[in-house]
């Protein structure tokens, strides 16, 4: 992804559209859509919601906040962990998408930006 769209997509917002596996928070933390903050924020979610996790991921969710610093090892631990997985694009197309959508009145052309997505994406089929 050449990134012409830079996004940063806040805990709440994700909780309250998808369910992100592992490899897909993983990813949007990598790709600096979430900061450490929401990550743990996300992470201490699926925990709450008794979503099995394995022993790094248990440790992001019951983080303290003096403890962020620690956030780049837990990721890695788990992202070693992890089988190889289809692509996560798919599911940060969609939430940037509806970001945009949700959020376009604080842009000054919304469809210009879809537009740099599209690219950022490497024209999906679905889009």
């Amino acid at each position: 992804m050449s990134d012409l769209v830079r996004l940063s997509f806040p805990a709440a917002f994700i909780i309250s559209a998808v369910h992100l596996t592992a490899a897909e928070l993983v990813c949007g933390y990598r790709r600096g859509w979430l900061s450490e903050h929401d990550f743990v924020t996300i992470t201490l979610s699926s925990y709450g919601k008794g979503v099995e996790q394995s022993g790094p991921e248990k440790d992001l969710a019951l983080l303290l906040s003096d403890e962020l610093d620690r956030v780049p090892q837990l990721m890695g631990e788990i992202a070693e962990s992890l089988k190889p997985e289809a692509d996560s694009s798919p599911v940060w197309l969609f939430l940037a998408l509806t970001w945009v959508y949700e959020h376009r009145a604080d842009y000054l052309d919304p469809l210009e930006v879809v537009e740099m997505l599209f690219t950022d994406f490497d024209y999906p089929d679905e889009m």
